[in-house]
């Protein structure tokens, strides 16, 4: 019983232990993501507002307030460079801009999950034309690819930029090269030059010098950059550093080199000096340092090395008879270097495994508290579902990133996430009795930020909520929060476009003229294709806007009156495949793997922000192409579609 009691105690202390170094070594992060982001967040939500009330009352013109703020933050930050330069520019992206959007910009794929949430609730469909609109689909989907695809290519090759961007892309990854080279080759000696010499020197530290700083490579970490997600650009959080840490621990020590290079080495030698003391570390005064230091060295310098004191020595010298006394002789020094290398750190404590589990998992352990403590019982108590199902939307994404890379080749995290979280707020809401039909309902309301501030109930094109038992208002829901931070994504768009603003000055032909014809075609010859082989007229006219950004094909189909559930699914159905099969169809085509033009045009063009995303983590220069084609292609549409005479001539095209 005592000991059970003095067991518990102890783990107790541990875990607190544990989550004071992880709330230490998390609080950067913390700040940022639960501080400063929201705070940017709100300020490009009041700008949007702002757009929105002038476009709508002012200018009376039927366009998305985001996609607006996106051009204008584009425009401004080139006014910005143009007045104050480049260097103060980049200063205030870097300090000020950054901080929401690039938060904004990592998560906009958990943003989409709501669209296919709110897929049970769209209009029953016949089986037939189930598959009449999947063929239609797909068979559009690959045409208008390889049109866009062979479209840029060509007029590249006729403007000859086709060489130019090569080059660009020749010279950016040349101008990487001189900084990538200190890291992956081995650390030279350390440079003695101008060290005052002791006049009895270590042997045992001239021999470790001599033999493993000059040729042992650095450890190998634990997990390779492409197979962890934690530890991938896109996710540069502490928590990923924690992880890196634990791999520095976990790393066994480098075997001793072969004998024959002891040997070498040892006749090198030419004095016997005493070995009582300890010897000292390498100097790294003249040592080149690498322009991006490894982050494990600094996050175990923070949350381990600084208190873990080092290993004992193999062998004592009052053992160990090569140690008591001096010798010259190469083989004993070969055994010395031998028991150095020998030496096995000590491993961290039990606290220090639990911080670095806390800090590498600090999301899910935040949604996770939020669902348990906030979403549950406010739920239960009150029936609003909001804080509980935005949590599960966040678990069930988190849980989707979690599948094996070759099954999210086929499986995205989007629709794993989505299909995740209709089955889990569908048994949350029979707990009280409540159908799948009122849960999806108050998922997404319609009462977004806009018309909340607005102070209109006004919905967005979903069915009109059932006030549950213990409630009779309408508020937002999970759905709408996730639209709300919709808009601020596709607003950071801005930011890799003015990244890559000489690219999209010395392409523009490129992307103008493809993005114009593909509008053209879409909006004249998907919708009488459609209705001539029995779709209905208000899905035939959502097609449409099938590779529109969902910001842009909202209002593109209300132009038309189309339905915008059909015009939903479709258009994140359009992206979600660009993701899954549009390099691999790129690929087959014959469009080179450099050619980032064609790649970010194409793929914005037909997939548009999903594509993008995935863009912004393997090539952010064809990223900034195909935000600025996906805007310019939806833009032409939903202008377009606010022409009365082309607007009603695409309606008689479906007997409207």
């Amino acid at each position: 019983m005592r000991n059970g009691f003095q067991t518990g105690l102890t783990a107790a202390v541990d875990l607190a232990v544990a989550a004071k170094l992880a709330a230490q070594l998390s609080a950067p992060y913390l700040l940022r993501s639960w501080v400063y982001v929201p705070a940017g967040i709100v300020v490009m939500l009041v700008a949007c507002f702002g757009v929105d009330v002038f476009l709508k009352r002012v200018a009376h013109v039927s366009f998305p307030a985001s996609v607006a703020c996106l051009v204008l933050l584009f425009l401004g930050l080139l006014l910005c460079e143009l007045l104050f330069g480049g260097s103060r520019t980049r200063r205030f992206v870097h300090r000020v801009v950054d901080v929401p959007t690039e938060w904004s910009l990592r998560w906009i794929s958990v943003f989409f999950t709501p669209t296919f949430v709110m897929l049970p609730l769209s209009n029953r469909i016949g089986v037939v034309e189930v598959f009449k609109l999947i063929a239609v689909f797909v068979i559009g989907f690959i045409v208008m690819m390889v049109l866009t695809a062979y479209m840029t290519r060509s007029l590249q090759l006729l403007t000859g930029s086709s060489k130019r961007a090569r080059a660009e892309r020749l010279d950016e990854l040349g101008g990487q090269q001189p900084e990538e080279i200190p890291t992956t080759q081995s650390p030279p000696p350390p440079s003695t030059a101008n060290t005052p010499q002791s006049p009895t020197p270590d042997v045992s530290s001239r021999v470790a010098s001599s033999i493993a700083l000059d040729t042992l490579a650095p450890h190998s970490p634990l997990h390779s950059q492409s197979q962890d997600p934690l530890l991938s650009p896109a996710s540069p959080e502490p928590y990923a550093l924690a992880l890196q840490a634990g791999a520095v621990y976990r790393q066994k020590p480098t075997p001793p080199p072969r004998a024959g290079r002891l040997d070498e080495l040892g006749g090198q030698q030419h004095e016997e000096m005493p070995t009582s003391q300890s010897p000292p570390p390498p100097s790294t005064a003249n040592t080149p340092q690498s322009p991006t230091p490894d982050v494990s060295s600094r996050v175990a310098s923070s949350i381990a090395l600084d208190t873990i004191a080092p290993p004992p020595p193999l062998y004592s010298q009052s053992q160990d008879p090569l140690l008591s006394s001096p010798s010259s002789d190469p083989s004993a020094l070969a055994l010395q270097a031998a028991a150095v290398y020998r030496q096995t750190p000590i491993p961290p404590s039990r606290a220090r495994r639990w911080a670095a589990y806390i800090a590498a998992n600090i999301d899910w352990l935040i949604y996770t508290a939020i669902a348990t403590t906030v979403g549950l019982p406010v739920f239960y108590a009150t029936g609003y579902a909001m804080p509980l199902h935005t949590s599960v939307t966040v678990l069930s994404y988190f849980a989707a990133l979690r599948l094996p890379n070759t099954w999210r080749h086929y499986l995205h995290p989007v629709l794993v996430s989505a299909l995740l979280t209709v089955v889990t707020i569908w048994l949350l809401g029979l707990t009280q009795s409540i159908s799948l039909t009122a849960t999806l309902t108050s998922y997404r309301t319609g009462l977004k930020y806009l018309s909340l501030w607005e102070h209109t109930t006004t919905a967005a094109p979903t069915p009109t909520p059932t006030p549950t038992p213990n409630s009779s208002t309408i508020r937002p829901g999970a759905g709408d929060i996730f639209s709300t931070a919709l808009d601020v994504s596709i607003v950071s768009l801005a930011l890799p476009m003015y990244q890559y603003r000489r690219s999209l000055r010395a392409h523009f032909a490129a992307i103008l003229v493809p993005n114009m014809v593909l509008a053209v075609a879409s909006l004249f010859a998907y919708p009488p294709l459609c209705f001539a082989v029995g779709i209905a007229a208000d899905r035939s006219l959502a097609f449409a806007a099938r590779s529109l950004t969902l910001a842009l094909a909202i209002p593109a189909t209300e132009n038309l009156g189309g339905d915008v559930n059909t015009v939903s699914a479709v258009a994140i159905m359009s992206g979600v495949v660009g993701a899954l099969v549009g390099g691999r169809l790129l690929d087959w085509m014959g469009i080179p793997e450099d050619d980032y033009v064609t790649r970010g045009v194409t793929l914005g063009a037909n997939s548009s922000a999903v594509a993008t995303a995935l863009l912004l983590q393997s090539d952010p220069r064809a990223a900034a192409l195909s935000s600025l084609s996906m805007t310019l292609f939806g833009t032409i549409t939903v202008l377009f579609t606010a022409v009365p005479v082309l607007r009603d001539l695409v309606r008689s095209m479906v007997g409207l």
